[in-house]
Formats: C-alpha cells, structure tokens, sequence
C-alpha cells in the first residue's frame, strides 16, 4: 500500500509539473526543461559553435552576421533591465546581420515581469524555418499591462517562413519589419497600452503567411518621432491572411488597429482590422490611406462605441482615403440567374423583384459584406419560387361513329 501511495503521489507530481510548463514547452520534439538558463551572447568574433546536442542551437558565421540555428532549444532567463543584459539571447559588438534559423519546438522565456528583449541586438534580423519549426516568446501571464517585456528589439526584422508566437509585444525595431512567409501569433491583448509591432519609422510590409495581432493600444505602430520623422512610416498589406485587432488600449489611450502614416492594403488575402476606438489611424501630415483590394470576407471596423470612426485623421487638408468600390461580380451573376426567369410562370414573383429593387451599386471595399448580403437575398428569393401548376388540358370532343344511326341486319349483323 506505501508502493502505491508513493507511485501515485510521483504521478500528481509530474501532472503537476507539466500544468506548470508553458505551452510550447508540451509541443511534439519540445524540451521540458530549459536547455539554456543564461543569456547566449554572439558577437562577430564567436567561431563556429555547434551545442545542437546539448542546448540546441548552432551558429556559424559569415560576413559580418551569420546564421543561427535553434533546435528545440529552451533557453530561460531571469534578469531584468531593458538592455542586452536581460535578453535570452544577443548579438552584439558587430554582427551586423542575423539569421535565425529554426528547427523543431523552440521557446525563449523570462520570469520577469518587466523590462526585457527575449532577442536584443541592433542588427537587422531574418527568421526562416520548415513549415511545422516554432519559435514561441513567453513572458509571466500575470502582467496585465505594457512594461517594456518585448519578444524582439533589433534594427529591422523580416520572417520569411517558419511559425512565431508570442504572449507579449512582439518587436520593437528602428527601420521596418517584412512579413513574406511563415506565421506570426501576438497573444498580447490582455496587457493594457501594449502594442503588437512597434516600428520606429520603417514600413511594416506584409506579402504573405498567416499574421494574427491582438494587442491593448495598437496592433500596428509607426511613430515616426524625433529622429526617426523622416521615415516612410507606411504599413503595406499586399498578401497572406491578417488579423490584426486592439481592443485594451489603458486609461487616456486609443485602441488603433493601425497608426501611421499611411496605409496601403491591396490584397486578394483576407484583411481583418479591428480598432475599439479607431480602426486606421493617420496622424501625420500629407498621409494617406488606400483600400485598394481585399479578400473574401475582410473587414475595416470599430467598436459600436467608438466616437471617431473606422479612420482618424488628424490633417484632414492635405491627408487622403481613398477606397475602391466594393466587387459585385455575386450580384452580377445572381442578378443574371434571376433576370433569366420567367415571372409568369411562377405564383408569386414580387420577392425577386423587390430584391433585384434593392441593389444598391455605390457601395465601397468597407461595405462589401451589404454588397453580398445583396446576391444573397436575390438567390434567396430565387430559391424560395414556385411555379404555378400546369393547366389541366381540355379533353378533345369524340367524333360519332360512321355507323351511328343504321340498323344491323339481323341475319349478317352488318348494318345497312
């Protein structure tokens, strides 16, 4: 009985410890425990390293960056300050360029609970990895607000493939940020006033992956202050699915989808942007915004609460929007299916008719979901038709018989 009570307190246990890793940690090929408990620092004179088998990552040179490899690599650390002394890992003292490699299940954790780049460094980063390889930033789950706990601080960041997730800001970067492959989760919506990529004045260009922002102010932010005001400062979304939403802006803030300069969304992705206060914001002189395309059941939108808007511009003199018409080509072909129709042949017709009636062809990219409700309705009334009964034909009078009215000969039976 003392076997199975100590067998059965050794399972509690583990069940307990697993509750208590984060869930990257539980992923397929992910270490339990931490590979790494301090800071990896890389700088132009590290040589080839290859501690794949004993923590996981591997760096080799080149040029005046080069590549690091992460292997389900778990790498936590516990100091604190905004500087290279907090991060998980850094590049410092002229690497200039970083490749970030991924492979398998990896996780860059800290147990403070403010003022840390997991990634510190001020050189530009590139993240690549196969299709199922992870990288995931963790930060404690009991901060509720923005305290300086980013995944990222670089000079400019790219992901061209591989899948990051994070539940804190993701990045904070001076010149740009290039989204082209991979994925990109930023659980931050829960920390009050937090932004999900924060670049000083570069653009943000999204061309394709799956990108999900939910942050507290904005989910993206462009600045451009001080010296970083001559920046482009545009957000591009030209491909892949994006969902970006700020919904917990804290107190005397905004909660904007997208600040900047401008933005140009032209994509046949689709393209969700969600603001509790303004959904796109413009706040600088001679911006503009262009709505040019977007996918299949994208939307622009505010809180119903909201007192500014989908946009807000703050120079409306010489700041632009411009959004194109929405597509009616289901309109289009539903109209056609029910102008083909005959209405005499059917009981009632007046529903299509009133529904044809209630196309409405000056809407915008913004409108497009009354755009469809439109095709909608009108292949609803088409499907909702009954056609009169045939007419019952009226049988054709019988003609007499040729013999009618002779007698028969009763010897023959012919008649006469």
């Amino acid at each position: 009985m003392k076997h199975l009570k100590k067998l059965l307190c050794g399972l509690l246990a583990a069940a307990l410890m697993l509750c208590a890793l984060p869930a990257a940690a539980l992923a397929e090929g992910a270490p339990a425990q931490p590979t790494r408990t301090e800071r990896l620092e890389i700088t132009a004179e590290t040589p080839l390293t290859d501690e794949l088998d004993t923590e996981g990552w591997k760096w080799e040179p080149s040029g005046n960056g080069g590549t690091l490899t992460l292997q389900n690599c778990y790498i936590q650390v516990n100091s604190s300050g905004a500087s290279s002394t907090s991060s998980a890992i850094y590049f410092g003292n002229g690497v200039k360029n970083a490749t970030i490699h991924l492979e398998g299940s990896n996780t860059l954790e800290t147990t403070n609970d403010n003022n840390v780049y997991l990634i510190s460094t001020d050189a530009d980063v590139t993240f690549t990895g196969g299709e199922d390889a992870s990288l995931n930033f963790v930060v404690p789950g009991s901060v509720m607000e923005s305290s300086y706990l980013f995944g990222i601080f670089a000079n400019s960041l790219a992901i061209k493939s591989g899948n990051i997730t994070c539940n804190t800001e993701f990045c904070f970067v001076n010149y740009g940020v290039s989204i082209e492959g991979g994925s990109l989760t930023v659980d931050a919506g829960h920390m009050a006033g937090s932004d999900g990529i924060y670049s000083c004045a570069g653009n943000v260009n999204i061309s394709g992956g799956t990108v999900n922002i939910h942050a507290g102010r904005d989910g993206i932010f462009i600045p451009g202050n001080g010296a970083f005001e001559s920046g482009e400062q545009t957000v591009n979304i030209t491909g892949g699915d994006v969902t970006i939403k700020a919904d917990n802006p804290g107190e005397g803030a905004r909660g904007d989808g997208i600040y900047a300069k401008n933005v140009i969304i032209d994509t046949n992705g689709k393209v969700t942007v969600y603001g509790s206060d303004v959904a796109i914001d413009l706040p600088k002189e001679n911006g503009k915004a262009d709505i040019l395309n977007m996918g299949k059941g994208s939307s622009i939108s505010v809180a119903d609460t909201s007192t500014y808007g989908v946009f807000r511009v703050k120079y409306p003199d010489n700041t632009s929007v411009t959004i194109a018409p929405a597509d009616y080509s289901a309109v289009d072909a539903a109209e056609a299916q029910a102008k083909a129709l005959n209405a005499e042949d059917y009981k009632d017709f007046s529903a299509v008719t009133a529904a044809l009636a209630a196309v409405d062809r000056n809407k915008n990219l913004l409108q497009q979901s009354e755009v469809d409700a439109m095709a909608q309705a009108i292949l609803d009334a088409v499907a909702g038709l009954e056609k009169k009964p045939a007419p019952t034909p009226t049988p054709a009078p019988q003609a007499p018989a040729a013999d009618a009215g002779r007698k028969a000969n009763p010897k023959t039976g012919v008649a006469k």
